[in-house]
């Protein structure tokens, strides 16, 4: 079974569910907001500190820092769900990425089975704090919320938060105007849709809020100096989130709605 999202900023909210049997799947929260926060990283070998975090004091970074905060948490949110240690994927700049491990002893004598929670936490000077907790919170789980986006470029993942992005392939450019992000395709969407068009179907929109749609467009949104949004990589701007891959980039709306453009295909709802 999947642990549910829960992301509320600094505030500890978690619920978890339990299920007769392992396994499952989760997804991952987001706010919509479009992200300003430019992240100064200062990393040390044990923690530190960020311009998106506290800087009162710095931040440690062993797992025993974390395991009392997740337990006083989590431990019986659910029906035999108790927190037994913590794996800490990354900690540095005032935030962490951990894994809460739950005790499964009893899973196959009938017993609940819980999944390990990936949780995302803040260090605000004097402790941390859960800012968002699930099975799927990764920093290339798209859509992200604002305050991922922030933590994660603070942990040191590759997340760009600039207007304008191109991919590696010199093939797709995007621009954010307002809430709203235009991709262009040079070689232009493949099939292109069955209907007429006065320019060229060479472009996809999304925002915030509505269905990602086609564009039959005569100017373009592709710049040749814009930053390359490397492969593995993610954008995230307007409550929109991209995430960049070899096989195409696949953007999403916070609301469920996206698209995926390519050389060789493409699709919007």
């Amino acid at each position: 079974m999947r642990i549910p999202l829960v992301a509320r900023a600094l505030v500890v909210a978690v619920v978890v569910s339990a299920a007769a049997a392992c396994g499952g799947s989760g997804g991952s929260g987001s706010s919509g907001a479009t992200v300003t926060t430019t992240v100064t990283e200062t990393a040390t070998a044990t923690g530190g500190s960020s311009s998106g975090a506290s800087t009162t004091s710095e931040a440690p970074c062993a797992p025993s820092d974390f395991l009392s905060v997740l337990k006083a948490t989590m431990d019986g949110s659910a029906t035999d769900l108790t927190i037994v240690r913590v794996k800490v994927t990354r900690c540095r700049n005032g935030y962490a990425f951990v894994l809460a491990v739950p005790d499964n002893s009893q899973c196959q004598q009938g017993g609940s089975c819980f999944d390990s929670a990936q949780v995302l936490m803040a260090w605000d000077g004097t402790k941390w704090n859960i800012l968002n907790t699930g099975t799927d919170i990764g920093c290339t789980s798209i859509p992200l919320s604002e305050q991922t986006l922030v933590a994660c470029k603070a942990l040191g993942y590759p997340v760009l938060t600039m207007a304008s992005f191109r991919m590696p392939s010199r093939n797709i450019g995007c621009l954010l105007t307002g809430s709203t992000l235009r991709c262009d395709i040079r070689s232009g969407l493949e099939p292109p849709p069955a209907r007429s068009c006065e320019g060229d179907w060479t472009a996809v929109t999304i925002a915030a809020k509505g269905a990602a749609k086609p564009l039959c467009v005569s100017d373009t949104v592709y710049d040749d100096s814009a930053p390359t949004l490397d492969y593995g990589s993610v954008w995230g701007g307007g409550g929109v989130t991209c995430l960049s891959a070899q096989s195409g980039l696949q953007c999403s709306s916070t609301p469920g709605h996206s698209f995926f453009l390519s050389r060789t295909g493409w699709a919007a709802g």
